[in-house]
């Protein structure tokens, strides 16, 4: 059954139960347990890092994250469980998550979006901020936007994500450098940037 999602502010108000159900009306496989890895991600990214691992758990277990899996099966997958069409095919592209944040404003601004393509670069910034909160929470990410001496030691598991420090790095200039300001006020969201930058308790000074 395929589901018509509204991808704007109301799509937060799909409830974990209801993202499980749509998901199991997949068919049985990998496919189940990576889509509910993307949802999780997508949709309880903001939750702490412990309360993350309990949403959509037991399909997640059928996932090896490792494991490459057919991109337009899990394309149709989005789509059925209420993906916008073009953001699941963005959603599934190979990509690095760290090069996304050094991405050039400018060409961003070239491309022609589409409302469910805004939706998807703002999802950028808004997870930009919270792996930010998360790195310092860890105490990856100390004073006004540095990375602690002694990360990462030998043989660390990554973090939301970062396993090196210089994918933290280009995280923390992306956003402190201006670049993810600009990105947003591009998409006509009325920023307070120096709230933004005091919140995740960087300087309101650009480094």
């Amino acid at each position: 059954m395929s589901h018509v999602l509204i991808w704007g502010k109301n799509k937060d108000k799909i409830s974990t139960d209801e993202w499980g159900r749509r998901i199991r009306e997949l068919p049985p496989g990998k496919i189940r347990g990576r889509i509910a890895r993307i949802v999780r991600w997508d949709f309880f990214g903001n939750l702490p890092a412990d309360s993350q691992q309990n949403v959509l758990a037991d399909l997640i277990a059928q996932d090896n994250k490792s494991e490459e899996l057919d991109q337009k099966l899990l394309v149709d997958a989005l789509v059925q469980i209420g993906y916008p069409e073009k953001v699941a095919i963005q959603r599934i592209a190979p990509k690095n998550r760290a090069n996304k944040y050094t991405k050039s404003v400018r060409e961003i601004d070239s491309l022609r979006r589409s409302v469910g393509e805004e939706a998807l670069l703002y999802a950028v910034a808004e997870t930009a901020v919270n792996d930010i909160k998360v790195l310092r929470e860890k105490g990856i990410i100390v004073g006004y936007g540095e990375v602690a001496e002694n990360w990462p030691p030998p043989n660390t598991n990554p973090v939301v994500g970062y396993s090196s420090r210089a994918e933290v790095q280009s995280l923390i200039a992306w956003v402190k450098n201006g670049s993810m300001i600009s990105l947003c006020e591009s998409l006509g969201l009325d920023l307070v940037e120096n709230q933004i930058l005091e919140s995740i308790g960087f300087s309101a000074q650009v480094a």
